[in-house]
């Protein structure tokens, strides 16, 4: 009878520790993990580091194309922006801040994927999904798609095809279109509203910029192994048309504190008045298009660059014997430094504007190549 006891007290042990919850026992949890959030709360604060990520791909491409150059007098010792030494350390920040954002907005896919009232918000994430994976694959190539953003449920996920990838992205915008046109002004879905800090919740506008990021990608895969797909997605088009002017992000920036324009907050002074970017001047090349040298622009220069004159910037490849060029307080405005700095022409045109993260001149140059080879479309 004891031993029937004993056995019977074991099994009992047994089963209770069989029953507990997986979560009781595990201790690797991180308590500062938020247990949930909301697509309202999620949508914003993904747009606003897009904006902000914006810049780390304009910065990159403007030294990698030759637009701007090192300033003579700055160290640039170890920096692959300025000698090409690139290796698997370099720029990693085009990439993981990409797959930060692109983990944000698979939440909102994920979790609206199942709640029709917030097809709205799942649409708009799609879409910006595909923004940032057209980004990826232009710069990488090949790049986690398919088994990406699983968490813990795949640290290892495979590399795609860059061209499998770009048809899946296609797809997702396509998709996304149908869902904005059939829900966009409907009263049963929650609506975007001040979440929307780029459209402020104007479903139009989000599939006329949705096309936009179609046409680039169209537009880069011509003359490639997806050109039969790029001639029949070119008359896929949805009737809404293009985003014909600058696509802007601004969650409320101002001036009196450290939210203020990041593109003015990195190219001409911080909100205390304090300057940045001495060391990013104009290369030669690039003055080439304002001062009669290919192009004869003064205009266009003054509104660019700092005091401009027309001469070649001083101190750098090609010049390397000219006198380096006066530190100034900044290069890429008008005129104006400091907290005095109140431009409103230009390319920075206050602390408080609009950042921008895709152009209405990037727009027309993509419907004038398309057109060139063959595919005319109207804004």
């Amino acid at each position: 009878m004891k031993r029937i006891l004993n056995i019977s007290m074991v099994l009992m042990l047994v089963l209770g520790i069989a029953g507990c919850k997986k979560e009781y026992l595990d201790i690797n949890d991180n308590p500062n993990s938020a247990t949930s959030s909301t697509p309202q709360l999620v949508l914003p604060a993904v747009l606003n580091n897009m904006g902000g990520n914006y810049l780390t791909y304009f910065g990159y491409g403007g030294y990698m194309v030759g637009y701007m150059a090192n300033a003579g007098g700055y160290s640039f010792v170890g920096s692959a922006t300025i000698t090409y030494n690139y290796n698997n350390n370099s720029n990693t920040g085009l990439f993981t801040a990409a797959y930060s954002d692109l983990r944000s907005l698979q939440y909102i896919i994920k979790s609206t994927s199942d709640q029709p009232q917030y097809v709205l918000y799942n649409s708009v994430a799609r879409i910006l999904k595909s923004y940032y994976y057209q980004l990826l694959v232009d710069e990488y190539g090949n790049v986690p798609y398919s088994e990406a953003l699983l968490g813990a449920d795949n640290v290892t996920p495979h590399y795609d095809d860059a061209a499998t990838i770009y048809q899946d992205l296609i797809k997702q915008i396509d998709e996304s279109i149908v869902q904005l046109r059939t829900f966009g002004s409907s009263s049963s879905v929650t609506a975007l509203g001040t979440s929307d800090i780029v459209f402020g919740g104007n479903t139009t506008k989000w599939i006329q910029f949705a096309n936009n990021i179609k046409l680039r990608i169209l537009t880069r895969a011509q003359n490639s192994s997806l050109t039969t797909f790029v001639n029949s997605a070119f008359g896929t088009f949805s009737a809404e048309g293009f985003m014909l002017d600058d696509v802007l992000i601004n969650p409320g920036y101002v001036s009196t504190a450290a939210t203020q324009n990041p593109l003015w907050n990195s190219y001409q002074s911080t909100y205390t008045g304090a300057s940045v970017a001495q060391s990013v001047i104009p290369s030669t090349w690039m003055h080439s298009f304002y001062n009669g040298t290919k192009l004869s622009d003064a205009g266009r220069g003054a509104l660019i660059y700092r005091a401009f004159s027309g001469n070649p910037v001083r101190g750098q490849l090609g010049a390397e014997n000219n006198p380096v060029w006066g530190s100034a307080p900044n290069w890429f405005v008008g005129t104006g430094t400091g907290t005095a700095s109140t431009e409103a022409r230009g390319l920075l045109k206050s602390r408080v504007m609009g950042l921008l993260f895709f152009s209405s001149a990037e727009t027309h140059f993509l419907l004038a190549e398309a057109a060139l080879k063959g595919h005319v479309l109207s804004g």
